[in-house]
């Protein structure tokens, strides 16, 4: 095999499909990027079984063929080499790549070791988004997704279609994220894409109208992003009815600028991020919102200007769940509600985004 390819785009694809290879793999063989050339094209593939990205692009390909070669020593050796054409040669187990001055004599790995790819789902549902849109509901429910195997529906964001709406979750056992806007849709659907496969995927949209296409059936998806297919499961199984907790009544709204709320928290929060739950207690009462955080330390308070209608409340929260979330929002104004110290908050950012965390225990 040998094919002659530009430094930039070769990078650009390695840098694409390296997204899907474990750190921790038990197997050296998925350690590895197998590329294929062929047609004047190459297709690079890596996996861990779960999570599969294939990225193809252009080439001039002197004599076809198949090889796996390390991931991590073939990005370092194309991102360090000088600019212009790169040629990649194989034959058996020996590889050549040159580069102006620069030229390495190397072993690959047998590709016949290499797990087949099953590329052939059958997916019988499909649904298009920009990467402006899909970049946003990442951003706003990936880091609510739970880290406990033991609730695998929780490990992953909840997508549902229906009625021309397109409703995105996502909850630990301490808060919800919920997302809503119109979508394109053909049929009502849903479905839970992993944690994983959404961190992979964000590192490669941009902030535009580009289209993303998400293909799915019941427990498989492939998003097709620029040149690039990213196979993965699904996680199986009845997402949490969150849309319960959302319904409860409230007693107390609160309109509040979101930048003094998060500047007010990172402030009092100075002497008590240490620790892992960062008690902070927020007093609501006439328009005042007093916030306050104490440990051994000592103690910091720091006072808001809101607009509040209904009761005077005195509630604590982990600080870090509060700030995340209302770090994932963009809005100048946001609004409260709540109704008593036992139960959660609700923060809302306009008519599309929502974010609820639960409350802790006030020390005496």
């Amino acid at each position: 095999m040998k094919f002659i390819i530009d430094k930039d785009d070769f990078l650009k694809h390695i840098t694409i499909a390296q997204r899907a290879i474990s750190q921790r793999s038990p197997l050296e063989i998925l350690e590895a990027i197998k590329i294929t050339a062929a047609n004047n094209r190459i297709r690079l593939v890596s996996t861990d079984t779960e999570l599969t990205i294939i990225s193809e692009c252009e080439c001039t390909v002197v004599e076809e063929g198949t090889c796996c070669f390390s991931n991590k020593l073939l990005s370092d050796i194309v991102r360090k080499v000088p600019s212009g054409e790169i040629s990649f040669t194989s034959n058996g187990d020996d590889v050549e790549i040159k580069a102006k001055f620069s030229k390495f004599n190397l072993k690959s790995m047998p590709h016949d070791d290499y797990p087949e790819i099953d590329t052939h789902y059958s997916l019988d549902k499909s649904v298009k988004l920009t990467m402006k849109e899909l970049n946003k509901i990442i951003k706003k429910t990936l880091f609510s997704t739970s880290q406990d195997q033991a609730r695998p529906t929780l490990c992953g964001v909840y997508f549902k279609f229906e009625d021309g709406l397109l409703s995105a979750a996502s909850l630990d056992g301490y808060r919800i994220s919920s997302l809503k806007f119109k979508a394109s849709v053909e049929e009502n659907s849903s479905f839970i894409v992993p944690y994983r496969t959404l961190a992979e995927i964000q590192k490669m949209l941009d902030d535009t109208d580009d289209i993303v296409e998400i293909s799915y059936a019941r427990d498989k998806a492939v998003f097709k992003i620029d040149s690039a297919l990213l196979y993965t499961r699904l996680i199986e199984g009845d997402f949490f009815n969150y849309e319960e907790v959302f319904a409860s009544e409230d007693y107390t709204t609160v309109e509040i600028n979101r930048m003094d709320l998060v500047n007010a928290i990172e402030r009092v929060s100075l002497i008590g991020f240490e620790d892992r739950i960062s008690l902070i207690v927020m007093d609501f009462k006439d328009n005042n919102l007093n916030i306050a955080a104490s440990n051994e330390l000592g103690n910091a308070t720091d006072d808001i200007m809101v607009e509040k209608t209904g009761d005077d409340i005195k509630i604590g929260f982990n600080g870090r769940y509060v700030l995340e979330g209302i770090k994932a929002m963009s809005a100048d104004k946001l609004t409260l509600k709540l109704s008593e110290s036992i139960r959660p908050m609700k923060i809302y950012e306009g008519e599309e985004y929502r974010y609820l965390v639960l409350p802790v225990k006030m020390q005496a």
